[in-house]
């Protein structure tokens, strides 16, 4: 099966639940693209997991593969951000980012000083607090968010999710509720990082010009 009948395929079966939510539930034409979306979202993200969690066992990094597709994910659904043109593609990605960003974490995580750490999770929740207030929800030109009391809501969401994870991440280096794992911090930093970017401009060049190389 190739990625265009790979893609397609994906399209019919969202078109399809969502066609029949619609008729189930009553929805309007509008409650029905954002139920497409949502689809889309959730189910990338599913594949992309399993995915990444068969990666993350060979190479022996799946706790802190798992930690960085986990924050990023969580944020995406909220968020948005590029998309790759097809399932594979999407997958494809998440198969190097992920580890990667695992890798980097399991390197260099405990070697990165206290003040250092907290200066990092200081820029990267700026940045992300950025984008998510300059662009999110980011969508699709093929799978707009239409309504903007949704998009009103979703942005609201995403921006409560990274208080929370601020939160978090600021107790665990501190150590105030459990020791400091400073590997699952930067592994979770650095998802948060990689969804920000994947909301602005040069997030969606990149990931078309990954799409372009790949064959």
């Amino acid at each position: 099966m190739n990625k265009d009948s790979l893609g397609g395929n994906m399209e019919r079966l969202i078109n399809n639940i969502s066609e029949l939510l619609q008729q189930e539930l009553g929805l309007t034409e509008e409650r029905k693209e954002v139920a497409a979306y949502g689809l889309y979202v959730f189910i990338s993200s599913i594949t992309g997991i399993v995915s990444i969690v068969v990666v993350g066992f060979l190479l022996g990094i799946l706790k802190l593969a798992l930690v960085a597709v986990l924050t990023a994910s969580g944020l995406r659904v909220l968020s948005g951000g590029a998309h790759s043109a097809n399932l594979r593609n999407c997958t494809l990605l998440g198969m190097i980012v992920s580890p990667g960003i695992a890798m980097l974490a399991e390197k260099l995580g405990h070697k990165i000083p206290t003040v250092s750490m907290y200066s990092l999770v200081f820029v990267v929740g700026l940045f992300a607090l950025w984008a998510i207030i300059t662009y999110a929800p980011a969508d699709t030109p093929n799978k707009p968010i239409i309504s903007e009391d949704y998009r009103r809501r979703l942005r609201n969401l995403a921006l409560v999710y990274l208080s929370i994870w601020a939160v978090v991440i600021i107790f665990n280096i501190s150590g105030t509720l459990f020791s400091p794992a400073y590997d699952l911090v930067l592994a979770s930093t650095l998802g948060i990082l990689w969804q920000a970017f994947s909301l602005t401009p040069g997030g969606y060049k990149l990931v078309a010009f990954i799409d372009g190389i790949l064959p």
